[in-house]
Order: C-alpha cells, then sequence, then structure tokens
C-alpha cells in the first residue's frame, strides 16, 4: 500500500472511531422519546375519547420538568410533596399528576392508560399540561401535570 492510501485510511479511521465515539456521548434525552412524546400521546388518547386537546403550559412544563429531575436525584418515583401549594403558585383551579418510574417512557404511557383513575384523569376537563422527562441511569423518571383555570 502506498504511503498516501495508508495516510487516507488512517484519516478514514480517525473519523469513524471519532464519530462512533461522538454517538456514545450523546445524552440519552437526544435519542429518546420526551416531554413532546407524551404531550402527543395525552392529545391523541383525548381526541379518541371526543375530548379537546390540551396545551402546554410553560410554567406548569417547568414544574413537571424540576419534580422529574428531583426524582431522578432520588433515584424514585414519588408524588409531589405540596400539591396544594403549586396549583395555588399556578394559579390553577384544579391540578391532578402523574409521576414515574419506568424502563421505557412506552411503559410509564401504558401504565397510566392501564389505571382507571390516571386514564379519567387524562379525559378530564383540564386545559393544560406540563410534562417532564428525564433519563437517569437505564431509567425514565416522567412526571405530568394536567391543569384548569379558574373560571
Amino acid at each position: 500500500m502506498s504511503r498516501l492510501r495508508v495516510s487516507h485510511f488512517r484519516a478514514y479511521l480517525y473519523a469513524a472511531v471519532l464519530t462512533f465515539s461522538i454517538g456514545l456521548t450523546l445524552p440519552a434525552e437526544a435519542t429518546q422519546p420526551g416531554a413532546g412524546t407524551v404531550l402527543t400521546w395525552i392529545n391523541a388518547e383525548r381526541r379518541r375519547d371526543g375530548q379537546p386537546s390540551v396545551g402546554a403550559g410553560s410554567d406548569i412544563r417547568q414544574v413537571a420538568a424540576r419534580h422529574s429531575a428531583s426524582m431522578a436525584d432520588a433515584g424514585r418515583a414519588y408524588k409531589l410533596p405540596d400539591l396544594r401549594g403549586v396549583r395555588q403558585q399556578l394559579g390553577l383551579a384544579v391540578l391532578t399528576q402523574f409521576e414515574a418510574r419506568a424502563m421505557t417512557l412506552e411503559e410509564a404511557w401504558g401504565a397510566a392508560r392501564r389505571s382507571r383513575e390516571h386514564r379519567a384523569a387524562l379525559l378530564d376537563a383540564y386545559d393544560e399540561v406540563g410534562v417532564g422527562v428525564v433519563y437517569r441511569d437505564g431509567y425514565v423518571y416522567v412526571t405530568w401535570l394536567l391543569g384548569r383555570r379558574a373560571g
């Protein structure tokens, strides 16, 4: 093999190794479904039941995202400790929540749909939703908050 060909081969090899190593360091959020996916699923479920879609509220989304991150830090799913306070802070008349730690986002979604209580909440008269999704250590931590404004 000529010297030029060896040099080109090395360049291709380095490029392939670099591309492969970059792929391994991508955060899970870049390759996994996230909050937008859950919002799409929620609205599809609502449409199937003849309910209007819910919009994504920025304040409620921030609360859900922080709670999912907090659950990931703790390594477990748990309810918001002060749902009433959060509801008042957000200026909502009603607020309900779903939280999960699962292996996949699809698994968490399936659990919510199979739960009579959570499915009923998905289809209730809410007008905004906030979804938080965090991937960590092989798990996905999911929070969604469904709220209804006063009036």
